[in-house]
């Protein structure tokens, strides 16, 4: 066995390894008064790859993660340490990992499993409190439910799904900036997650709309050419107006806005008009949705 095989690799702090049953990837992360909050994937991983890494934990050698590999995979090749071997020089040459002669506390981040599957992205339904009657709403909101949890119970919770290694959080309701304490949440988010949110966007103000700008996307309701189709569904007279100031507060900031439109019977020859309407109002995407046979629908 070669003297490699009784080093111990370890992933390099700044990089983080996310795994799954069918592969997975490695991300560069960034350290802010001691949160690791993921970019992008810089890198996709095959099961053996993914395999070998996560063992790349400090405390265990070369030696002892090629035995770990003949207990989890048939069909084990007869040259498995030098494949090994050279998958951990080109991990050590593009800096993903390194490789210490004594065991060392890792520094980077391994998360997810080869053997279940861990969501990538979550939507929080942050209260069914809304200040709209949209007609084809699935949750029928309107009223705060009874039982719901209010931002502190909410922030645990959110915590673990950063620690299993959850990397976007998008917030929702009903209408999310009517739950009381949102700006902690959406806070808590922001230093964890890309985050994004979803929102009706009447209550946008200039102070909310420069809170927003941490965000990575903010996506408005938007249902029609006019105040007669848009107020048709959402059952409040002003709320076009009101959604389409909200978007023009925020794309007069840069900030990437989406438009959330609804198809149906009485606005579908519309659909021109509504996709002129965002780019004038500068929004970076329109996503189309229909009607769900479910709550007031």
């Amino acid at each position: 066995m070669h003297s490699k095989s009784k080093k111990y690799p370890v992933i390099t702090q700044g990089y983080g390894v996310f795994i799954e049953p069918n592969g997975g990837y490695i991300f560069p992360y960034e350290e802010i008064n001691g949160v690791k909050r993921a970019h992008s994937s810089c890198e996709n991983l095959n099961v053996q790859a993914c395999a070998i890494l996560a063992h790349c934990t400090g405390s265990e050698t070369v030696e002892d993660i090629v035995h770990a590999l003949e207990d989890i995979f048939e069909d084990i090749p007869p040259d498995l340490f030098a494949q090994v071997e050279s998958f951990l020089e080109e991990a050590v040459e593009k800096e993903y990992i390194y490789c210490s002669d004594e065991p060392v506390q890792m520094q980077g981040i391994i998360q997810g499993s080869i053997t279940y599957y861990t969501p990538t992205q979550v939507l929080i339904e942050t209260t069914a409190k809304c200040n709209l009657d949209c007609k084809h709403c699935l949750l029928s909101a309107g009223e705060p439910l009874p039982d719901e949890l209010t931002v502190s119970e909410f922030i645990p919770l959110i915590e673990r799904l950063y620690e299993i290694g959850v990397k976007r959080v998008h917030l929702s309701g009903g209408e999310v900036l009517t739950k009381e304490g949102w700006e902690k949440m959406a806070d808590f988010c922001i230093e964890r997650f890309y985050s994004g949110i979803l929102t009706n966007g009447i209550l946008i103000t200039e102070e909310i709309a420069d809170r927003l700008t941490s965000y990575k996307e903010v996506h408005i309701s938007l249902y029609g050419r006019d105040a007669e189709t848009h107020e048709k569904i959402t059952g409040v007279p002003g709320s076009f107006e009101r959604a389409v100031k909200g978007i023009t507060l925020l794309t007069e900031r840069d900030m990437y806005v989406g438009a959330s439109v609804l198809m149906v019977p009485f606005n579908l020859h519309q659909l021109e008009d509504m996709v002129k309407l965002a780019i004038s109002l500068k929004c970076k995407i329109m996503r189309v949705g229909i009607i769900s046979p479910v709550g007031r629908a």
